[in-house]
């Protein structure tokens, strides 16, 4: 992904970057930014890899797969979570919000 694919509407607020994770944080924080988005399954595990990850929003669609891949590929070690909330809405989706144990 480049800038160019971030939507015109979107490109003041959304940032691309091909830094590592741990890189990248830092730069963020002496931006003065103390959080951020992080999205696609291998990024995300990424930044979980490098212990970057505090909280996570993760929302399940009410529907069965027959097989399926891995939401973060796979890890070699687990991953305690605890649930910070659930919020259940009409359409059968749900969305549960955790923290990353440490």
């Amino acid at each position: 992904m480049t800038d160019e694919d971030v939507p015109m509407e979107l490109r003041s607020r959304v940032e691309v970057s091909t830094l590592e994770p741990n890189v990248l944080f830092a730069s963020l924080q002496k931006r003065g930014l103390q959080r951020a988005y992080v999205d696609g399954g291998a990024v995300i595990r990424s930044f979980i890899e490098a212990a970057l990850i505090e909280d996570m929003k993760i929302t399940i669609v009410p529907i069965l797969l027959g097989d399926g891949i891995r939401i973060f590929g796979s890890n070699d070690r687990d991953i305690d979570l605890e649930l910070v909330s659930s919020t259940p809405f009409p359409s059968g989706l749900v969305d549960l919000e955790y923290k990353v144990k440490r």
